[in-house]
């Protein structure tokens, strides 16, 4: 009768039901250590994240803000990232 506990975790962080295009991570992200930040991202990565055969790695949003984060993320493990905005139709 109770929701998951990711569930009550998300809505605790107030990230729960929010859209696409208002994505983002909680504050306690930025204050993971190194090993727990490449957890995350390695999670990130696994939803909205690929790797090409020429050996690009990219990671898609539609949210602005959650990209922004992400980069600052990788800096944070020595990764300059660099942010490209793509129109796609649906």
């Amino acid at each position: 009768s109770r929701p998951p506990g990711a569930v009550e975790w998300l809505r605790s962080l107030g990230l729960w039901g929010l859209d696409a295009r208002e994505k983002h991570l909680p504050d306690e992200a930025f204050e993971l250590r190194r090993t727990d930040l490449a957890l995350l991202i390695a999670r990130l990565w696994e939803g909205d994240g690929c790797f090409s055969p020429r050996g690009h790695a990219s990671y898609d949003s539609a949210s602005l803000r959650l990209a922004r984060e992400v980069q600052h993320l990788l800096l944070r493990l020595g990764i300059v990232a660099r942010l490209y905005r793509r129109a796609r139709t649906y």
